[in-house]
């Protein structure tokens, strides 16, 4: 592929992972009952943006939903609901397609909410290899619980977890953060996507 065929294709992912990021606190918020699900609903009213879809399907082909043991059913249902309104293909995978084929034919990757350490258990060092290599190649990875499985290194209840994490994220991913929900609580939270 041209290299500028991969700049526009990256840009087209990245603005469909913060429409995404968006629209997965809204999904969950609706599931829980939360207080923004009546306001996005007045805002797409008057704004008229109800119907207007987030990505055309030439921009993201395909989705591939991590659901192996240790994710939370609920998670993954709704993440694929949300892929799939969003006119988007969703193949479910679990740690065997994660830890033994190519990725190549995914847009992005999403790991959804669950034990995260459960996860990086079942996904094996040339599993974990696959997922760098997808997104140092320009793959989407989008983490619910698996947010904290990408960093480098990760603490929970102030210390670190016996674990092989994915390091996509150059730093420390730490939790839980009971500032705003006490562990194992959850509460809606204002997200900052910094480019």
């Amino acid at each position: 592929m041209p290299d500028d065929d991969k700049v526009s294709r990256r840009l087209g992912r990245r603005r469909f992972l913060v429409l995404l990021a968006g629209g997965a606190y809204l999904l969950l918020d609706a599931a829980f009952g939360g207080p923004l699900t009546l306001v996005t609903g007045n805002v797409q009213e008057k704004l008229g943006t109800a119907s207007l879809p987030i990505a055309t399907q030439t921009e993201v082909e395909s989705v591939a939903l991590y659901s192996g043991e240790g994710t939370w059913d609920e998670s993954v249902r709704a993440a694929g609901r949300l892929f799939e309104s969003a006119g988007y293909s969703v193949t479910f995978l679990g740690p065997e397609e994660v830890n033994n084929s190519s990725l190549d034919r995914f847009a992005v990757i999403c790991v959804p909410g669950g034990h995260m350490y459960q996860y990086a258990q079942d996904i094996s060092i040339a599993g974990k290899e696959n997922i760098r290599r997808f997104v140092r190649d320009g793959g989407g990875y989008i983490g619910i619980c698996g947010a904290y499985f990408a960093g480098e290194q990760v603490i929970w209840n102030s210390a670190p977890l016996p674990m092989m994490p994915l390091a996509i994220f150059p730093g420390k991913t730490k939790g839980p953060l009971d500032e705003i929900a006490p562990y194992p609580n959850h509460a809606m939270c204002e997200v900052n996507i910094v480019d």
